[in-house]
């Protein structure tokens, strides 16, 4: 029976005399003894549930040998597995059963892992007296470090362990299969009373009137029966002040359960020497790579708001969007004025090109007017030169016209000569002074000389005329060269002319190109303005600049906001500083690119460790600290802004130092009189050999000078000297002298 089934039993007399006495039904012995069999039969079941535990990473299931924990010495027997059910071997196991308000001197024990089945530990176990047990199991292994609290009590029938594939129930014996006989007397014992009294009451000639036992007055009495045992159950146990016993707890406290024997198994370490990092501890902060404080940059209400604190924001992601009712009227002025601007960029360029063209046509112009020019001069030249030609042919008429002139005379002068000797001769001839002959002679000779008259007369008439030709040519040639200056004249004045276009023309034409230039100002300037507006449009929609967390919403969707006012606050948490207040004192020791150790609030994990990645050039003048930090990648999200930490800063390496595990140290405070003493002594206990018995030890308490410490091992200084072992785990409840042996290696793992 369980510890509660004293309080069960006496509400059972009263409620069988209730169900036996139901209207239209008699009372007879042979239904009572059936009521009362039934009814032992259902309170003495024993109940069988397995007893489980998760954390960590781990789920074990408890059993005990024998299954029902009575008073004495018992095995727990525990399966080690994983949450997905993988057994796990190799675990360093420890158990600790005790009652909860007392405390028996009972000492933490180490599970043997079984040779067969892996994941299987057993453990020893005592229960001195009825009551509820607390056994508390630390597990070290694959998953880390993890306590578990387990509740047991005594009269519990924890049932038996899941077996490994390939065993059958045969290969255990017989109470770690979940039987026990004493957990199964009362069903034993009941029915064979049940077998006795059915035969006595056949031979004595009774029937048992099986409809009434099983009509709906009785059966409804059974059931309010089990509602009165489950009541008074519940009341027991609610009610019932934590750690007292009960009356049949205390008449079945076995006080004369000695105490455990053997030697406690303890994890022992030796004294060596080795390197030991000296740390500085300090507590840190965490800090946003980047934290920036989200604000508007135009005025407007806050229409939407898209995180909340804790959400993660992207680069280039909206965070919030404000009213644009405002500015989208100032774009399109903008846009409009860019527009317009952008046209008299055109027709700044179309009168540029205009110019230009003009520049170009005077310029042929100008061309052609020194073409002009040229040909003036040259037919001037030519005229000239013709002029001098006929010049010259005119002088050579003129000395040919003399020559002329003289031949005419000189004939004339024969031919007066001859006509005078004709009027001689022909007298002479009247006269008979001379001959027809001679007459005749002579008269040819005075017509040769008339002939040489004519021809004089007109060689004279032929000079006259080329006289007049040359003349003529002479007349001709100074009048081209008189058109010909003309003609060069008017060249020149068209060349000024053209040339005065051309300057004209190239004058309009910077000045079109500077309004191309002003028109093209005016453009940037509108497209600046419209960018402007744009720009104003665009800060209606806040998006973040940097990768993070939103770590606090200022201000709320619907808030009127101006520009500059902070809405909401981003954190860059990857990566992510790390930063701590070192005292101006050590701040020497301390050293970019110097390990660090973090540690957070969870003082389970594992600690983080990283660099020092920069130092404050500045102290703070009040506190005398300068700012170290370190920058971890943190893509775990294993560190947020504005959380602590204790960060442990290697500021020295101790070499060749005599060192012992930071496990096996323990802190008491010495007794100091009448007054309290804040002072606390490091110890360690050091296991002496005991002569004659291998690898047993005895516990002896010895105070150390403890020196630097890198949260692993710690250095020694005074108390104890290499070669020495001293105590690691398992030293909770040693005192001086007591007997330990070292874990086997199963033991310990």
């Amino acid at each position: 029976m369980t510890r509660d089934a004293n309080f069960e039993l006496l509400a059972f007399r009263d409620s069988v005399m209730y169900a036996s006495s139901g209207r239209g039904l008699t009372p007879s012995a042979p239904n009572l003894l059936i009521f009362a069999i039934l009814l032992l039969l259902l309170l003495a079941l024993p109940a069988t549930a397995q007893v489980k535990q998760e954390g960590g990473g781990y789920r074990a299931l408890i059993a005990t040998k024998p299954a029902q924990i009575g008073l004495g010495k018992s095995q727990l027997q525990i399966l080690l597995t994983d949450t997905t059910g993988k057994p796990v071997a190799k675990a360093r196991v420890t158990a600790l059963t005790k009652m909860p308000t007392m405390d028996m001197g009972e000492k933490e024990v180490f599970a043997t892992e079984s040779k067969d089945t892996p994941g299987l530990y057993t453990a020893s176990a005592a229960f001195a007296m009825e009551g509820r047990y607390s056994t508390r199991l630390h597990i070290e292994g694959e998953h880390g470090a993890v306590t578990l609290n387990i509740s047991l009590e005594t009269g519990q029938n924890t049932g038996s362990l899941p077996l490994a594939k390939g065993e059958s129930s045969q290969s255990l014996p017989e109470e770690e299969r979940g039987f026990a006989l004493p957990a199964y007397f009362w069903w034993i014992g009941g029915g064979a009373l049940g077998v006795f009294v059915l035969y006595r009451v056949f031979k004595a000639g009774q029937r048992p009137d099986w409809r009434v036992i099983f009509s709906r007055t009785t059966l409804g009495g059974v059931a309010l029966l089990v509602v009165f045992a489950i009541g008074a159950r519940y009341a027991v146990q609610i009610y019932r002040r934590p750690g007292s016993m009960t009356p049949i707890e205390a008449q079945g406290m076995q006080m004369e359960l000695p105490a455990p024997e053997g030697t406690a198994p303890v994890e022992l370490a030796t004294v060596e020497r080795g390197d030991v990092d000296e740390t500085v501890r300090y507590t840190g902060q965490v800090v946003g790579f980047v934290e920036q404080d989200i604000s508007a940059r135009v005025s407007g209400t806050i229409q939407e708001m898209r995180v909340y604190p804790g959400d993660t924001v992207r680069r280039g992601q909206l965070l919030a969007r404000l009213d644009v009712s405002q500015s989208l009227p100032q774009v399109d002025m903008q846009r409009a004025g860019a527009d317009m601007a952008q046209q008299g960029i055109g027709v700044s360029q179309k009168e540029y090109q205009q110019s230009l063209a003009e520049i170009v046509q005077a310029k042929a112009e100008a061309k052609a007017k020194r073409s002009a020019l040229e040909s003036a001069r040259a037919d001037t030249l030519a005229a000239q030169e013709e002029r001098g030609s006929a010049q010259a042919s005119l002088n050579a008429v003129k000395t040919q016209a003399e020559d002329a002139d003289a031949q005419l005379r000189a004939a004339q002068a024969d031919q007066m000569y001859w006509k005078q000797e004709i009027a001689r001769m022909a007298k002479l001839l009247r006269a008979g002074a001379v001959t027809q002959e001679e007459y005749q002679r002579e008269l040819a000779m005075a017509q040769n000389a008339d002939a040489k008259v004519r021809q004089a007369q007109a060689r004279t008439a032929q000079v006259d005329a080329e006289i007049g030709g040359a003349q003529a040519a002479l007349r001709k040639a100074s009048a081209m060269i008189a058109s010909a200056q003309a003609k060069r004249a008017q060249a020149q004045s068209d060349i000024q002319a053209s040339e005065a276009r051309v300057a004209s023309s190239t004058a309009f034409s910077e000045v079109v190109g500077k309004r191309v230039l002003q028109a093209r100002a005016g453009a940037k300037q509108a497209q600046a303005g419209l960018s402007g507006a744009m720009a104003n449009l665009g800060y209606s929609e806040i998006r973040s600049t940097v990768d993070g967390v939103a770590t606090q919403r200022v201000v709320s969707p619907g808030v009127l906001v101006n520009p500059g006012q902070v809405i909401l606050r981003v954190a860059q948490v990857s990566p992510i500083r790390l930063q701590a207040n070192v005292p101006e004192a050590d701040l020497p020791r301390v050293h970019i690119g110097s390990r660090v150790l973090i540690r957070g609030h969870n003082s389970a994990e594992a600690p983080f460790e990283a660099r020092i990645s920069s130092m404050t050039p500045s102290l703070d003048s009040m506190a005398h600290t300068g700012i170290v930090e370190a920058t971890v990648p943190n893509r775990d999200r294993r560190f947020l802004p504005g959380q602590f930490l204790a960060m442990e800063i290697v500021a020295k390496r101790k070499a060749n130092a005599l060192r012992i595990p930071m496990r096996a140290i323990r802190y008491r405070t010495p007794p100091s009189g009448d007054t309290i003493s804040t002072q606390s002594v490091a110890y360690v206990l050091v296991a002496e050999p005991v002569s004659g018995r291998s690898g047993r030890y005895t516990i002896q308490e010895v105070v150390a000078g403890m020196g630097v410490s890198d949260g692993k091992n710690t250095e020694i200084l005074s108390g104890l000297k290499a070669g020495q072992r001293v105590v690691c785990t398992g030293q909770d409840y040693l005192k001086n002298g007591d007997a330990v042996h070292e874990a086997e290696r199963g033991e310990a793992k």
